[in-house]
């Protein structure tokens, strides 16, 4: 049987659909077809074209009722950057923190609270290189 396999956790305690971290920790998976998973996969991002272009016209919509001018912004000084020593601080803490998530997913009680400190990093980290 030709098709597409999609890996499925399932969370113990709240019932909720977990991205596997380990192929070990998922409880089962389901074999898809791939016109079932192209179906699936148009349906998703066409939904999600469709949530952005609604969006986009209701703003120009409601711009044009209310009559709004566009202005441009006032010039802004640049934030200062971020030293080595932080960014290579929260780099340890990414690294160490995925590892553990890793090898060890329940160290910090559950799967959730495991990966905040990884992804509390990431975003640190995505603010600091965006802004730099």
């Amino acid at each position: 049987m030709h098709g597409i396999y999609i890996l499925v956790c399932l969370d113990k305690l709240s019932g909720a659909l977990l991205l596997p971290v380990g192929l070990n920790r998922c409880i089962f998976k389901i074999d898809i077809f791939n016109s079932v998973a192209v179906f699936v996969f148009s349906f998703a991002v066409g939904g999600w074209l469709a949530s952005l272009s609604v969006a986009g016209y209701t703003a120009i919509t409601v711009r044009k009722l209310v009559k709004t001018e566009m202005m441009d912004a006032e010039p802004m000084a640049k934030p200062s950057p971020f030293s080595s020593l932080e960014l290579w601080t929260w780099s340890g803490i990414f690294v160490i923190s995925f590892i553990s998530a890793f090898l060890y997913p329940t160290s910090l009680g559950t799967d959730a609270r495991t990966c905040l400190p990884f992804l509390l990093a990431s975003t640190v980290i995505g603010y600091m290189v965006g802004s730099g």
